[in-house]
C-alpha cells in the first residue's frame, strides 16, 4: 500500500500547497476515511530520494567514474518515474538529468517501455554487446567478462 500511494501520488517536491489531500482509500481501502496532505508525503519522500542520490553520486565518484567529461545523469527505476526526482537530481549532481526508458527490441511488450524496467533492459544489453573499457581514473582491476564480470563489477562497486 505505501509503495502504490508512493507511485501514484508522491512527489519529491511539495507542488501542490492548494491541492486537496490525498484520499488514502483509493489507495488502500483499509484506510476509509483517512486523508494524508501531500505536503507530509513529499516531507517523507524527499529525504529517502536525496540520501539514495547522495549513496550514488559518491558511489560513482569513489568508483573512478567522477573525472568522465559531459557528467549526465539518466535516473532509472521506479523512483525516476516519481515527480521531481530528476530537479532534486540535478541539485545533488550538479548535472543535467533525464529519466532513462529501454530500447526495446521489436515485438516487445509495451508494459516494459517505462524507466521501472530500463535497468534490467540495460544490462540485458550490456551482457549481449558490451561496450569499449571506460576510461577510468584508477587502475583497471583485472580483466572479467560475461555475466560474471558483470556481476563481479557490480559487487565491487554497490
Amino acid at each position: 500500500e505505501a509503495e502504490r500511494l508512493k507511485r501514484l501520488e508522491g512527489s519529491a517536491f511539495d507542488l501542490s500547497a492548494a491541492a486537496p489531500p490525498i484520499d488514502l482509500a483509493r489507495i488502500a481501502p483499509a484506510y476509509a476515511g483517512g486523508a494524508l496532505s501531500r505536503a507530509a508525503l513529499a516531507a517523507e519522500i524527499r529525504p529517502r530520494l536525496e540520501e539514495m542520490l547522495n549513496l550514488a553520486r559518491d558511489r560513482l565518484a569513489r568508483g573512478g567514474f567522477g573525472h568522465l567529461p559531459r557528467r549526465r545523469v539518466v535516473l532509472t527505476g521506479g523512483g525516476a518515474m516519481l515527480d521531481g526526482v530528476a530537479r532534486l537530481a540535478e541539485d545533488i549532481f550538479a548535472a543535467p538529468v533525464r529519466v532513462g526508458a529501454p530500447i526495446l527490441p521489436a515485438g516487445a511488450s509495451a508494459v516494459a517501455a517505462g524507466p521501472a524496467f530500463s535497468s534490467l533492459a540495460g544490462l540485458a544489453r550490456l551482457v549481449a554487446d558490451p561496450p569499449p573499457q571506460l576510461p577510468r581514473s584508477s587502475p583497471a582491476p583485472e580483466s572479467r567478462s560475461g555475466v560474471a564480470g558483470l556481476f563481479s563489477w557490480l559487487k565491487d562497486r554497490w
